[in-house]
């Protein structure tokens, strides 16, 4: 059943892209969506030609036994959609910030010291994670989350899209200013491409369709006192694309393989908060 499952939900975003598109009707895109409907209705037919009512009977009680037990034992809570749908408590991207600070934040209360921190940092390949001492903030200084450590000197920039809010003007340009080139004092394309073990932007965003504005790594409009006389038209190193649906739910699901079993706690949150991630 769960090929037919698929491709229901494909009609289905099929029809609510095309009616939240708010354009005028396309004539191609109609028949597009009709001939999915066709398709799928001719598979139901010759899936079910070899299905007798009883089997389909029994799937169904089975079906509506499964639901019934996941209700009992509250698979169906979660504490970020009670908070937005009892509460009308929406997790903004500040909020959202602050709950991936306090798995990244080796002095939490979640007790697992640098455990989830270091997992994300081998996903960036950064140099030695394990050695020396991390600092991990989030909302100073506009910054979503910042990632750094004196020796040796790394630092990572992360800037939250989780809403799909659009990008600041000159946002990323401004940031890689403040948190690393004060830092390294290094304007060098080529000191970052040698460097990227140590130095990461990280654009992260609800999944690939939110890109990044070619404005917002562009350099400010210069006044004869500017702080950016002299620096590059565009920020000198790659920033990397990141997205809550692939690269956040790996990380986390590194972290529950290393969480030992009996911190029910901190499981569920992670749980929990993968389940966040996958509707922004």
């Amino acid at each position: 059943m769960g090929c037919f499952q698929s491709l229901n939900k494909t009609i289905v975003d099929d029809w609510n892209s095309f009616l939240n598109a708010k354009k005028t009707t396309c004539i191609s895109e109609v028949d597009s969506v009709i001939s999915s409907h066709a398709i799928f209705t001719q598979a139901k037919k010759n899936r079910f030609d070899n299905i007798s009512f009883e089997e389909i009977t029994n799937w169904y009680k089975a079906v509506l036994i499964d639901k019934e037990k996941h209700f009992r034992e509250g698979h169906n809570f979660n504490v970020f959609h009670l908070l937005k749908e009892k509460f009308g408590f929406c997790i903004q991207e500040t909020m959202h910030s602050r709950l991936l600070k306090f798995l990244l934040d080796a002095k939490e209360t979640h007790g697992q010291g640098g455990l989830f921190l270091l997992k994300f940092l081998e996903t960036l390949e950064i140099e030695s994670p394990e050695t020396g001492t991390w600092q991990v903030t989030a909302e100073v200084g506009r910054i979503d989350v910042l990632i750094e450590r004196k020796e040796p000197k790394s630092i990572i920039v992360i800037e939250n899209k989780s809403n799909w809010a659009p990008d600041q003007s000159n946002q990323l340009y401004r940031y890689w200013r403040q948190a690393i080139f004060q830092k390294t004092k290094q304007s060098d394309k080529r000191f970052y491409e040698n460097n990227t073990h140590r130095y990461q932007i990280l654009y992260l965003t609800p999944n690939e369709n939110k890109k990044i504005e070619h404005q917002s790594i562009s350099k400010p409009k210069e006044d004869p006192e500017s702080i950016y006389r002299g620096l590059p038209e565009i920020v000198p190193m790659e920033v990397k694309p990141v997205t809550f649906d692939r690269h956040i739910q790996n990380w986390l699901n590194a972290c529950l393989e290393e969480l030992p079993k009996n911190n029910h706690r901190i499981r569920e949150y992670i749980l929990q908060y993968q389940l966040l991630c996958n509707n922004l």
